[in-house]
């Protein structure tokens, strides 16, 4: 449903772009109709509805150069004809369709990002407005704790820590409103824990146990 709303407001400008590109193809099917109707041996100009559709197959190339070759056969400068429709329709109107389309999704992704954002800074305001009230300016780590409990009961005790712990940037070891806007951030983070015995100027030190071991043992076969 969201998807579809959001196509369905993109659209407008996705259309006019059709309209210019119809009203391209529209002009040269006027033009190609009347400078090649008279060949008896060109068939895809003979009525304006043959220029359109032979025109509008053009636009994918499927028909090029097979469409311009009697033409050719009658007037040496018929090729500087479709060249000019393909430049036009297929690197310069498709490619601004393109980019319109581009912009306009980014345009609507960044403002479904910058609404998500407000709700989330709204609702850590309400949050610390309930929990401290007007005596207290920031949380301390036992409050923290009881809003991970509604919030993320699954959370395990140290990556509680490790989150208030990347929180509290002023190293005060309680949170101020500032500092908890990051808080959906920092509760979806995964922390593992690194052995202090690992050097960490290889690259492999990084990787799970079991492969660990491996990886270290073909290392010093290498070495």
């Amino acid at each position: 449903r969201r998807v579809a709303r959001q196509i369905g407001q993109s659209l407008p400008p996705i259309l006019d772009m059709f309209l210019l590109l119809f009203f391209v193809m529209v002009i040269f099917s006027v033009f190609g109709f009347f400078l090649f109707s008279d060949n008896p041996i060109d068939p895809n100009f003979r009525t304006f509805k043959d220029s359109f559709f032979s025109l509008f197959i053009l636009v994918t190339t499927a028909n090029y150069p097979d469409v311009m070759m009697p033409a050719y056969n009658t007037a040496r400068w018929a090729p500087l004809f479709f060249i000019i429709y393909l430049c036009i329709t297929l690197y310069l109107v498709l490619n601004l369709l393109m980019a319109v389309v581009y912009s306009t999704f980014q345009a609507f992704e960044k403002k479904k990002f910058q609404k998500l954002l407000l709700h989330r800074r709204i609702a850590v305001r309400l949050m610390f407005k309930l929990i401290c009230g007007k005596r207290r300016t920031t949380i301390s780590l036992s409050h923290f704790a009881g809003i991970m409990r509604y919030f993320k009961p699954s959370m395990s005790k140290p990556s509680l820590l490790c989150a208030f712990k990347w929180l509290n940037k002023s190293g005060t070891g309680s949170l101020s409103l500032k500092e908890c806007y990051p808080i959906f951030e920092a509760v979806n983070m995964k922390w593992h824990e690194v052995n202090a015995h690992r050097s960490t100027q290889q690259w492999y030190y990084s990787l799970p146990e079991g492969l660990f071991k491996t990886v270290k043992a073909i290392h010093r076969l290498i070495e």
